[in-house]
């Protein structure tokens, strides 16, 4: 059986695919992994066969576009239209790259941000599988990211009028968020199928609404421990748990880090991820001051966002790195300062580790108000609203808070105990043979 397994953007979307291929191809055979091709390095370290697709996640959030779409915040509106801007540029000749990946596969598995894919197993008629870093089937309990909530504290499955209310307005946020998706896409996507797939072309009704219409195998990986599934979502839909990539093989720590971590109390680590910044330095200063104000050690993540970089002279008690496994590193440090992305959030906690979010957009608000609820950190503070007066104060919670350390505690040992990729792999296997 051959798997093609497809996605797109930035680390956050890639690692989990890695960690998925390496462990698939040990029981179903050949895989080929298709991501942007900076990330060839990462797939070759874990002996995972690569295709590289035509874009540079990097570049397109550094542009002012992505500049624009990192800044949309909670903006729904702003959140579509920089979507759209984005991926107007790559057109035909990213999904063309997506049609040689998945030429002679038997199981296509795919991101929800690389869904030409699926329209190349529809039209060839080979099985697919959706894979979601966030919660994205259609339920009663709760509106789609972005989406306002003004019922908001009520049971949505309380047979009063309030409930059915509820259930009515969060069914129909789930439809409309999945039309506004696909509408503005619809005439190039049906262009594209006819020219290049010889396919018929899709009607009004979103794609992925057609996923569940039909019972397609929706994996949700991420944890059910942070996120519980809601009792509407069908069989079909599994949240396997988070996909981590924990073989380290090959790689060592650097030395003055460790020697760093060694010289004192356990430090902050803080690292924005992919989110790329306009300020770098203005950036890197306000964190700096904000563990001073904290009384804390740091070690700053460089990442997207470039933190530490253009500045002449930090102090002694803050260390900068390029690129370290969170699953060594975390579980070394006292409290995580991070944006909030779907991987990262389920990697601190974890490594049962106070966290603090500082979400920029899309759905890291919906995990940084889990992080809240699950009482494994304080309330977030939106990138836009970052002060190093509020950060020093939400790291001291962080750090000193029992109650905190205690929840943040207990969730690292629930989310060690389950098994997401291996789960994942269970899954696509019982699907290849099912269908």
């Amino acid at each position: 059986m051959r798997i093609a397994l497809v996605t797109v953007g930035s680390r956050g979307d890639v690692q989990p695919f890695v960690a998925l291929a390496a462990a698939l191809q040990q029981q179903a055979g050949p895989v080929a992994l298709a991501a942007p091709a900076s990330f060839a390095t990462l797939a070759a370290a874990h002996s995972v066969r690569f295709h590289g697709l035509p874009v540079d996640p990097a570049d397109m959030l550094g542009a002012d576009v992505g500049q624009r779409w990192l800044e949309s915040g909670r903006d729904l509106r702003a959140f579509l239209q920089g979507l759209r801007e984005l991926a107007d540029p790559l057109g035909e000749k990213l999904a063309d790259a997506m049609i040689a990946v998945c030429a002679g596969a038997d199981l296509v598995v795919y991101a929800t941000l690389a869904f030409p894919a699926w329209h190349v197993a529809e039209c060839r008629g080979v099985p697919a599988v959706q894979v979601a870093f966030a919660p994205s089937s259609p339920t009663a309990a709760f509106p789609p990211m972005l989406f306002p909530d003004p019922f908001a504290g009520h049971d949505p499955w309380r047979p009063t009028i309030g409930g059915r209310l509820t259930r009515a307005y969060h069914r129909t946020a789930h439809w409309l968020f999945a039309e506004l998706l696909w509408l503005p896409l619809r005439r190039r996507i049906n262009r594209w199928r006819r020219t290049r797939l010889q396919a018929g072309p899709l009607g009004l009704r979103s794609p992925a609404l057609d996923v569940h219409r039909r019972r397609q195998t929706l994996l949700q990986a991420f944890s059910p421990t942070i996120f519980p599934p809601p009792p509407d979502w069908g069989s079909h839909v599994v949240t396997t748990g988070a996909w981590f990539l924990d073989d380290l093989t090959g790689w060592e720590p650097p030395v003055d880090l460790v020697d760093f971590i060694a010289a004192g109390p356990p430090p902050v680590v803080v690292g924005m991820g992919s989110m790329t910044t306009r300020d770098t330095v203005g950036l890197t200063r306000l964190v700096v001051e904000a563990l001073e104000r904290a009384g804390q050690r740091g070690v700053l993540l460089a990442g997207w966002a470039g933190l530490g970089r253009g500045v002449d002279r930090l102090r002694d008690d803050v260390q900068v790195c390029a690129d370290v496994p969170l699953g060594w590193l975390l579980p070394r440090t006292a409290a995580a300062v991070h944006h909030g992305g779907s991987g990262t959030t389920a990697a601190s906690l974890r490594a049962g580790v106070p966290t603090v979010v500082v979400p920029h957009f899309g759905d890291q608000p919906l995990w940084g108000d889990r992080v809240r609820a699950l009482g494994a950190g304080p309330p977030p503070i939106p990138r836009r609203e970052l002060t190093a007066v509020r950060l020093a104060d939400a790291i001291r919670s962080a750090v000193h808070d029992p109650a905190i350390r205690h929840r943040a505690a207990l969730v690292g040992e629930r989310v060690r105990a389950e098994r997401g990729v291996e789960r994942a792999v269970a899954e696509i296997l019982r699907s290849a043979r099912t269908r």
